[in-house]
């Protein structure tokens, strides 16, 4: 282990590395009000790195394997999780969570009349390159996408805007006006 401050949960490995007298350690129990946030985050590490392994164990077994397969497999062990935490609170409900074998994301639901979508067949939805759901850092690389052509895919993408800023420039809303123009003619609540 390296020198450092850490908020780590102590697991078997890392209880045994602790055992040295020579240096000073610091432990507090996991708080009540926090203890979902911080077992839960510690879980979904173990349940990636999990996932990570088995899409690259059968990458390395057979080139040739199926994108199904390897993804099918993690969403069997996704689903073999859900099933043993409502079998544990005997709650039915998170069964309902289980994953579906076709192993597809929802990416539009739009109602069908009264809308742009409706009038004109072609207007596609404009969805940003980077995930909606995850966080995602922007470094400007020339390779990357441009966050303000994300904020603007976000803007034509979205059925509501809430902004909070400490300060804005005129040389940042310039660079969406167009986008905010649009989405105000929309026919949509904005709150």
């Amino acid at each position: 282990m390296k020198y450092g401050i850490y908020e780590e949960v102590i697991n078997r490995l890392l209880d045994t590395q602790l055992l040295d007298e020579e240096f000073k350690i610091e432990t507090e129990t996991i708080g009540r009000e926090e203890s979902p946030k911080i077992l839960a985050k510690y879980l979904s590490e173990i349940i990636e790195e999990v996932l990570i392994t088995i899409r690259d164990k059968d990458q390395e077994q057979d080139k040739d394997i199926k994108k199904d397969n390897n993804i099918s497999k993690q969403i069997n062990i996704c689903n073999k999780i859900i099933y043993n935490l409502a079998s544990i609170e005997k709650n039915e409900y998170l069964k309902d969570r289980m994953i579906e074998k076709k192993g597809e994301l929802l990416l539009t639901f739009l109602e069908k009349h009264n809308t742009i979508h409706a009038v004109n067949k072609k207007n596609e939805v404009v969805r940003p390159i980077t995930s909606i759901s995850q966080s995602s850092l922007f470094t400007g690389a020339p390779h990357e996408p441009n966050i303000s052509s994300e904020f603007r895919r976000e803007i034509l993408s979205c059925n509501r805007i809430d902004i909070l800023v400490s300060f804005i420039k005129f040389s940042g809303l310039r660079l969406i006006i167009d986008e905010l123009r649009e989405f105000t003619k929309k026919t949509i609540s904005v709150l």
